[in-house]
């Protein structure tokens, strides 16, 4: 019986940022954002600082809450993001 070989890559940081944005694109507390894109909270916490810095993503208070949400230059870098990923992955085909 043939078994199909699963390949688990680690996501890099550029994958990792864009799932950020992806989960931000409506307002989100940070635990949603950490179960949503599956790390920890030590991480998040590093992305969501540079992020926040880099103008990708605002802090917002809802209510009582803090909640992030990505800007429209967050929206363009993760479209430009799903681009050169949809690209890279054509070409991966033909090597």
């Amino acid at each position: 019986m043939d078994e199909e070989k699963i390949v688990y890559r680690r996501r890099t940081s550029w994958d990792l940022m864009a799932n950020i944005l992806t989960e931000c694109l409506e307002p989100r507390k940070k635990t949603a954002i950490v179960y949503g894109v599956v790390t920890s909270f030590e991480v998040i916490e590093k992305y969501l600082d540079l992020m926040i810095t880099k103008g990708l993503l605002e802090v917002k208070r809802d209510n009582l809450f803090v909640v992030y949400e990505t800007t429209q230059k967050g929206r363009r870098v993760l479209e430009l993001y799903e681009k050169m990923s949809s690209i890279l992955k054509n070409i991966v085909k033909f090597i």
